[in-house]
Parts: C-alpha cells; structure tokens; sequence
C-alpha cells in the first residue's frame, strides 16, 4: 500500500515485453510516429480532395526535411509515389497518399482523431532501435525543447498514445517522464518527457525508479479489490503494485502448504510502516 512506502524506496515501473519479436524497420517505425503525431486517414471524402488517403500535416518549413524524408521511405513502402502540397497562405505543407485499403489500414492501425489515436499492441514487441524510431518520429511531429531544463517533450490529448509512447521509451532506456497538464479550454493535455537525472536502476532488464515523497490525499474514492489468474499483480500509472495485505496472507499460506517440510512465516510491526 501507498502508506508502506517511504522516500528512498525503490518501486518496479514494467513495460510490456518481446523486444524483437516483431520485425520492423526504424524507418518505417521512424514513419508511424510521425503519423501519430502528424497524420490522419480520410475514409469515404474529408476535405482533402475528398478521396480516400493518408496525409501528414506539419509547418512549411518542415516540407523539405521531416516530409522529404517520409515521402523517400514511404514511397518504397507502399509502391506509390506521394505529393507534398504547400499552402504558403496558412504556412502549411501536406503529403498525401491516395487508396482506400491503405486509409483503412492505417486509421484502424492508429485510431482516429486527436483524442483516439493510440500506440498499437505490437510496437511493443519492437526492437529497442524501432522503438526509439517510433518515439523520435512522434517527438519530431508534436515534440519541443524546454529551455529551462532541456529536455524533449511530446503531448498529447490521447491518454492512449501519451502512455504508448512512455511505455516504449521506457523499454528503450529513454527515461521518460509522464505528466498530466491543463489548458486554457480545460482539456487534459499529457505531456511525455525525456528526462535527465531521474534516479532509475535497471536490473535483469527490469526498470526501477526511487520514491522521491509521499504524501496524504484529501479526496476519498471508492477502492476496488480486482483479482487475475496467476500473480496477483498490476501496473497502476507506470507503476507495477500488488493485491490487498489479505490476500497477500492467503497466497503466502497457501505456499507455506506446499513446503515439504512445513515451513513457517511471521507478521510483525513496524512503528512507521504499520503491519509487514
């Protein structure tokens, strides 16, 4: 329980496994960040050209760098050629790729619309390099640099994506860092930075960050006991926690049971951290 831990305390941060067993290629990954940072998918008309198509969406001044590069691997990628339009009015540039069966795909691969857009369940299974790719191209879309602390920050609206994209710089050493942050028309914006200096240890693959302090909520809500086969463990905000003192008993005497000898167990009280 939160009241446990104390400043100094290390706490398991998990992140979805099976590094590697998808294959990708960075640039490629490189690609699916930008589109989720930049991109949506016109199904059935929109108002681009109302044709079915993939667009990226970014300043002017990017039509000959990010959209360049995109246009040069795509191209090979999807057996096309797409077009940059300029609209030096509304300093904007687009590059588009036209099909159906290609629009459909990537709008049920990525979600649609700011607040729906997601990281999908594969990319976790990445290698470490096309999970940096997938994080590099949404940090190139939507990300900026704070000059107060320097660090590279990306945010979104989806609370989806916002968690995807930690996850994956988390499995890829990034030390990222998740906050929620308001706006001025109240919406909920989550900003993912990559850190410096966060007291993290990596053990047998395993990430671990240091509590820095705790401290006592004033809102009450309702607390659920929710069960799973197997370990009855969860991953709460990034944060990997377990199941009630109770059932924690239950499953220790149930393994005390299958000892051969019986073996034997104590509870005992703490004066800061209540019953262990």
């Amino acid at each position: 329980r939160a009241e446990l831990l104390s400043a100094g305390d290390w706490v398991h941060a998990p992140f979805p496994s099976g590094s590697g067993t998808v294959p990708c290629d960075p640039d490629l990954a490189w690609i699916y960040g930008l589109y989720l940072a930049k991109g949506h998918a016109t199904v059935n008309g929109g108002r681009l050209g109302r044709v079915c198509a993939v667009h990226f969406n970014m300043h002017i001044r990017e039509a000959k760098t990010h959209l360049a590069r995109a246009k040069r691997i795509l191209d090979a990628h999807v057996g096309q050629e797409g077009h940059i339009y300029l609209r030096p009015k509304h300093h904007t540039s687009t590059l588009t790729y036209t099909g159906r069966n290609l629009a459909e795909l990537w709008k049920a691969m990525f979600g649609h619309g700011a607040h729906s857009k997601f990281v999908p369940e594969e990319f976790h299974a990445f290698s470490v390099e096309a999970k940096r790719a997938v994080v590099q191209g949404w940090l190139d879309g939507d990300g900026h640099m704070s000059k107060r602390t320097g660090w590279v920050s990306g945010v979104s609206v989806s609370p989806a994506l916002a968690w995807g994209m930690y996850l994956l710089a988390a499995a890829a050493g990034l030390e990222p860092f998740i906050a929620d942050r308001g706006s001025s028309n109240r919406q909920v914006r989550y900003e993912v930075s990559l850190t410096q200096g966060q007291d993290v240890r990596w053990v047998k693959g395993e990430r671990f960050l240091r509590v820095c302090h705790r401290h006592h909520g004033l809102v009450a809500v309702p607390v659920y006991d929710l069960e799973v086969e197997g370990e009855h463990s969860y991953v709460v905000n990034g944060v990997g926690v377990h199941n009630s003192t109770e059932s924690g008993n239950t499953w220790l005497q149930e393994e005390l049971k299958a000892q051969n000898p019986p073996g034997q167990w104590l509870l005992f009280a703490h004066d800061r951290r209540g019953v262990t």
